[in-house]
This record gives C-alpha cells, structure tokens and sequence, in this order.
C-alpha cells in the first residue's frame, strides 16, 4: 500500500492562509488599541475642559478704609454670584437705612415720610419719637447742620435678618469739612416684605414690594475728627448725636 505524501502545493496554501490570518487579528488588535487609545484621549480633553473654570485667576480689589484700618473686597455681579432676591433686600437695607440716618433740612420731611413707610409700626414710633422734646432731631440739627450716611456694606444673614454697616458724616453746613466728625456703626435690621395690596396707592408707588424693617438696632464701631471742630456760632446748636444713640 502506498504511503500519501502531502502535496507541497497545498501545504504553502496552507501556510498562506494562515499567515493572512495572522496579519487579519495583527490588524484588528491594531485598530482595537487604536480605537482604545483615541476614546481615552477624547475623555482626557473633556477632563481638562471641565477643570479650566476650577483653575481659572480670578482678580479682585481689596479695599482698605485708610481710617479704620477695616479691609472688603470690591466684587462686582460677573465675577460673584448674586441672585436677584439679594440684589433686592440690599437695596431696600440701604434705602432704609440712609433715609433714617441722615439729615438734611430741605429734604427731612421726605426721609421722615419714607422711614415711617418702609418702617413697621413699633419701629416707626421709635423713629418719630427722636423728634420729641427739647431734644428733638430738628431742634438739635436745623438748617445748619448736615449728616450725610456713606453705606460700606450690606450683609443679609438670611430668615430675615442683616447687617448693614455705614459711615456718618456730622458737619456744619457753611464749614466744608472742617470740624467734620465722622463714626462708623453697624446696624441690625429684621426686616420682611408685606402685602402691598393692603397698601395705598400712593404708597405703593413709592414702595411697590412691600418693604417693611421689622426691628433696628445700630451699635458704634469708631468715631473720629476731620479737623479740629471750630466753635459753632451761638445760633447753631453743635452737632452731637446723643439722641440716635439706641437705648
């Protein structure tokens, strides 16, 4: 019986299409680990995009009361998140607070009017009652005093509740700065909004959202000179403020 003897043709056919195999899962490993490497790529760009804002300088202005010594940063709306409801409360906190604090004899009647506006009722009575007795705002200021409110910052604490700290410039009307005195003092304001349909017209007009100071309180932080205070003439009472001082 005769032994078969492999065919030389077929066993390099054999061979041939093994090695073309070979190269075929070379070539799909190949674009595996290429397809691979891309998706890693792609995702580590996206990584790095992500993270610029995290690393991104941001500037600011740190401002320093050259006085007090009392330093805040200078923000503005692009750089600090600030909702609107915020933007609002400080707003009003700052209205309030320079109607009620400050003096001027042509334009008392129209602070007097908005503090009694934006003010609860216990609050406003408070504030009228600073123009009672010998000792009466506009007995103690008249026409020749001024006070003039500088707002340095307005800090809500939220449920109602903020802290709005402010300079205050005490100074005869003809004097320029001279004998100016200057005091710096934090307020504490509860305070909410009501419902201006039980408003009047009028009313809401000038306070359309309802403002109202539920509580105030100020507190001193400093008091300083300008100048040396000149001697007041005998017809202008001097400019002291002991009947705003809360008791």
């Amino acid at each position: 019986m005769t032994q078969n003897k492999p065919d030389p043709f077929v066993k390099a056919l054999d061979w041939e299409t093994s090695r073309t195999e070979q190269l075929e899962r070379s070539e799909r490993t190949a674009w595996l680990v290429a397809k691979v490497a891309s998706g890693v790529a792609i995702l580590a760009i996206v990584a790095v995009v992500l993270m610029l804002p995290l690393k991104e300088s941001v500037p600011y202005l740190v401002r320093v009361d050259k006085n007090t010594g009392h330093t805040d940063i200078v923000t503005v709306l692009d750089t600090k998140k600030v909702s609107i409801d915020e933007v609002i409360d400080k707003y009003w906190l700052a209205k309030f607070v320079r109607a009620r604090e400050s003096w001027e004899w042509y334009t008392a009647q129209e602070d007097y009017d908005n503090v009694r506006l934006l003010s609860a009722p216990e609050v406003g009575r408070d504030y009228a009652r600073l123009f009672e007795g010998p000792n009466a705002l506009d007995k103690q200021y008249g026409q020749g005093t001024v006070v003039t409110v500088e707002i340095r910052s307005v800090v809500p604490h939220g449920n109602g509740q903020a802290s709005v700290r402010f300079d205050k410039k005490i100074k005869a009307r003809d004097s320029g700065e001279a004998g100016a005195r200057i005091s710096t003092w934090v307020a504490t304001v509860g305070y909410e909004y009501k419902k201006v349909s039980k408003m009047k017209e009028d009313e809401r007009l000038k306070n359309p959202l309802g403002f109202q100071a539920m509580s105030y309180r100020v507190d001193s932080e400093i008091t300083r000179q300008v100048t040396p205070a000149a001697a007041p003439d005998q017809g202008t009472p001097a400019p002291v403020v002991p009947a705003l001082i809360p008791k």
